[in-house]
């Protein structure tokens, strides 16, 4: 076999054509791969903002909650330093008529109902206080030379998953904390209405 070098034995030539063959195929498979991941900066953008927008639905909720708990606490002592609860299911029950003994029956029983939802408003928004948590990027893990040394394009496609496993967790988090909180709003307006009542009955 005549080479550029000249006579190669041809004992080796099928060898070089392999290897030859071999880099062809190699290169071809590797500009293939980068092609595959042309969008990956691209996707990690969009993942990378979702994973901010869920970090600062986190604080929001917490400022809510910081707000709320405040004047939720503030209202339970207050309606538990209203009147005497001793004195309330003291009081002896009229039975003249069926308007004396409602007035007689129902004050109790809205007070105690005005603190049962009150303290579950309390319940619900420290329980959203317990929750707060926020799944952080342990970016150490691809600290590393082989990962570095890496395209743009195939470190992209190969960090987006943590993104996207730390935005999915802090958005099943955050979306269970907004039915919590809104929950111990619903039951502190719901005590706020019993405790109405419970005054307009008492006067």
């Amino acid at each position: 076999m005549q080479g550029p070098w000249g006579v190669i034995p041809g004992g080796f030539a099928p060898y070089i054509q392999m290897e030859a063959e071999l880099r062809i195929k190699l290169k071809r498979v590797e500009e293939t791969v980068e092609k595959e991941f042309q969008a990956g900066p691209l996707f990690l953008d969009i993942v990378r903002a979702e994973y901010q927008n869920e970090k600062q639905r986190t604080s929001t909720i917490d400022s809510k909650v910081g707000i709320t708990l405040p004047i939720v606490a503030t209202y339970f002592f207050l309606v538990l330093q209203y009147t005497d609860v001793k004195k309330i299911f003291q009081n002896p029950v009229e039975i003249e008529s069926v308007a004396s003994v409602l007035y007689s029956v129902l004050p109790p029983i809205l007070y105690l109902t005005t603190l049962v939802f009150a303290g579950f408003a309390l319940f619900f928004l420290f329980r959203v206080i317990s929750m707060h948590t926020y799944a952080t990027v342990n970016v150490q893990y691809y600290n590393t030379p082989e990962t570095i040394d890496r395209s743009p394009e195939r470190f992209a496609a190969g960090i987006v998953d943590i993104f996207v496993e730390a935005t999915m967790e802090s958005s099943e988090t955050n979306d269970l904390r907004i039915k919590l909180y809104k929950r111990g709003w619903r039951y502190a307006l719901i005590s706020l209405a019993f405790f109405v009542l419970y005054i307009f009955f008492n006067h």
